[in-house]
């Protein structure tokens, strides 16, 4: 069930690649990537930026990779 669930929701955002969203930055994460929601709920890995905590920006979603979604600050 849980697999499905997963495969569900990535077959959902993949309509979406290649779009850009506003995302609000929350604290800073691991591994030099932050997770972001776009206003759709996909959960989002953006490169780290510095001084985004608590701002709203525009990410352009850009692939999905080891059932993540990836995208870029615009």
């Amino acid at each position: 069930l849980r697999k499905l669930s997963e495969s569900k929701k990535l077959q959902f955002a993949k309509q979406f690649l290649g779009q850009s969203f506003p995302v609000l930055f929350e604290s800073k994460n691991e591994n030099g990537l932050q997770n972001v929601f776009t206003d759709h709920y996909i959960k989002t890995f953006v490169p780290e930026s510095d001084s985004l905590e608590n701002q709203i920006k525009m990410v352009c979603l850009t692939e999905i990779r080891d059932q993540k979604v990836f995208g870029e600050l615009i």
